[in-house]
């Protein structure tokens, strides 16, 4: 029917969002991307390690691809980010576009505590491990390099200046969640103790990234390509 509207639910930030996905391979509560903010308070601080970086650049460039596709379509565009910003102008906006009567009269409960609360930081310098490699990585695509080092919800468009995407040198095989594999690693930084998992130089290089924290407990997620015969 001409009456039907599509509607496309984005997020800005491709660098973000490919994370986001990856991540939900490591086995642990504390990789969730939300929780109920009673759980916030006791999980363990965590961490996220790329074997080599240009696994998570290949699922950004794939990302990116997606989305340029998908934003050739005319259909309303929501995206994550506005939402973020400000929920109250996106909410009227959606049902505006619906057709509903008297759309700027809706009330949000704005003082009312959230059930749940956000667990991924803004800011990935802080919650990826070797960042400075994996931002090296990314610097040959300053577009994309920009959504990794955002610190704030930024409703970016998509990067588009580079029409060849994917061209990494990981192979094209490795844009879905099913080829990568997801290490959980308990880390203590001041008892490294006998077990293999703990002496892991994954925790050692980890305990140097929380030294300023008021933690000695984490976890790090080493994330790596599966090998074929996983």
């Amino acid at each position: 029917s001409s009456d039907i509207t599509l509607a496309l639910w984005e997020r800005g930030n491709s660098v973000k969002s490919a994370l986001s996905d990856l991540k939900s391979i490591c086995t642990s509560a504390s990789y969730s991307n939300f929780a109920d903010k009673n759980y916030s308070k006791e999980r363990k601080y965590a961490l996220v390690k790329f074997d080599d970086p240009n696994l998570l650049l290949a699922y950004t460039k794939q990302k990116t691809k997606a989305r340029i596709k998908s934003s050739s379509h005319n259909r309303l565009r929501l995206m994550y980010e506005k939402f973020q910003l400000n929920t109250r102008a996106e909410l009227i906006s959606l049902l505006q576009a619906m057709g509903l009567p008297n759309s700027e009269s809706i009330s949000l409960a704005t003082n009312a505590a959230p059930a749940t609360v956000k667990l991924t930081p803004e800011s990935l310098s802080t919650y990826l491990l070797d960042f400075d490699h994996v931002n090296a990585t990314f610097a040959p695509y300053p577009c994309l390099q920009q959504q990794l080092l955002s610190r704030k919800p930024t409703p970016f468009e998509p990067c588009t200046e580079y029409p060849t995407y994917p061209d990494t040198n990981i192979s094209t095989t490795y844009y879905h969640r099913s080829h990568y594999t997801g290490t959980i690693f308990q880390c203590n930084k001041n008892n490294f103790g006998d077990d293999v998992f703990h002496h892991h130089s994954v925790c050692i290089e980890a305990s140097q990234q929380v030294s300023t924290l008021n933690t000695s407990e984490f976890e790090v997620c080493l994330i790596e390509r599966r090998r074929q015969n996983e």
